[in-house]
Formats: structure tokens, C-alpha cells, sequence
């Protein structure tokens, strides 16, 4: 009896020992699952009222209706025509060409004629490689359409720095463009004397000699 009292009691203690572990074992299993799924929750809820809701919105934005004009495209508008304001006079300013001609410079716009204040007329006529153009001087390529003397225009005048200020004129007067622009100035650079062309050698005017006139 002894002996089997002494042999029982290192079972007895190895399942003491057991039922100890078990007991110990099973609450931090239930315990580890019941945080998992604490967490698990937890991380659902964050997220889910981060994304998006079922129309689209998102938490925490405002439903109000904005105030103020809805914001538009920043789109400069094109510039209105102005009328030049020389575009009356120029009507009155004498032809310095002959006949009116196919301009060359300008193609396909048909017959012109070459309108320059009267004062300047003849340095005009007479140029030559080394004249020169005083400034306010302005030199008008008139358009002649089939139904009116002037149908647009295209113009130069030279400015008080000695540049060229060009304008594209319609028949109304109206500048549709003008400043140094880049395609006049290109070509002009090319031109006889100091950005000018002058007329072509049948549009000069007849020398009296040439005439036969006497004197």
C-alpha cells in the first residue's frame, strides 16, 4: 500500500501539473481568438469609415451646396477690333503709283495702290538704297475690292525708336492685327531701304526728262 501511495503521487502531481496548463492554456487561446476578432473589427470599422459610402461620398464631406459662381476655365477672350484711327485720313492721302497694281508682296489680295501722307510723297517716289524714313511716317498698301476703292489694308508706320509698327486693316477700318508682327517684319528686312520696298519700277512716276517735256 505504501509503495502505491508513493508511486500515485507523481501522477497525481503530473496531472495536477496538466489540469494547471490546461487551465491555463485555454483562457489564453480564447483569449488570443477573442482579441483577434476585437482587432479584426476594430480594423474593419477604421476602414470602412475611410472609403467611400454607398453614394459615392466620402465621411465627413459636406453635403451643402457651394456657394459662390462655379469655377470656369481661365480663357482669355479674343481682343475687340478696334478702328484705326488714322483710317479716314488715309482715304484722302494721295496714290503714289501710277495705275493701281498686282501686289507681289502680299499674294493672291489682287489690285493695290500705295497711299502715303503728302508730305512724305516724294521722299517716297525717290527712294533709293540709302534713304531714310523720319519717324510718324506711314506707308498704306490699299486693298481695292470689286465693289469698293478700299477693301482692307495692310500699313506701316516707323515709331520714335526706328522700328516698324505693322497693321492688318479690313475694309471697315477695323485693325485685326498689328505691333512687329513676326511674318511682316521677316519680310521686310529684305526690302530695298531701311524695311520699305517701294514702287515697282513701271508705278514710278515719269520723270518730266523721260516725257519729253521740255524745261
Amino acid at each position: 500500500m505504501g509503495g502505491g501511495a508513493v508511486a500515485a503521487q507523481p501522477q497525481a502531481h503530473a496531472n495536477a501539473t496538466l489540469l494547471i496548463r490546461a487551465n491555463r492554456i485555454v483562457p489564453c487561446y480564447h483569449a488570443s481568438v477573442a482579441w483577434a476578432r476585437v482587432t479584426t473589427a476594430a480594423l474593419a470599422l477604421t476602414c470602412g469609415s475611410c472609403g467611400p459610402q454607398q453614394d459615392g461620398s466620402y465621411p465627413g464631406a459636406s453635403d451643402a451646396v457651394p456657394e459662390g459662381p462655379a469655377p470656369s476655365a481661365s480663357v482669355k477672350p479674343e481682343p475687340t477690333p478696334t478702328k484705326w484711327a488714322l483710317w479716314d485720313a488715309v482715304q484722302t492721302w494721295p496714290i503714289a503709283n501710277r495705275a493701281s497694281f498686282r501686289s507681289l508682296g502680299h499674294a493672291g489680295v489682287g489690285d493695290v495702290d500705295i497711299r502715303v501722307q503728302p508730305e512724305h510723297l516724294d521722299r517716297y517716289r525717290s527712294l533709293v538704297v540709302d534713304t531714310t524714313w523720319p519717324q510718324g511716317i506711314t506707308l498704306v498698301e490699299t486693298l481695292r475690292g470689286p465693289a469698293t476703292p478700299t477693301a482692307g489694308a495692310y500699313a506701316m508706320t516707323r515709331l520714335r525708336d526706328q522700328t516698324w509698327r505693322f497693321l492688318v486693316i479690313d475694309g471697315k477700318g477695323m485693325i485685326q492685327q498689328t505691333g512687329p508682327l513676326p511674318l511682316c517684319t521677316r519680310c521686310h528686312a529684305e526690302a530695298v531701304a531701311g524695311y520699305v520696298f517701294g514702287l515697282p519700277t513701271d508705278q514710278r512716276p515719269v520723270a518730266e526728262s523721260d516725257a519729253g517735256v521740255d524745261g
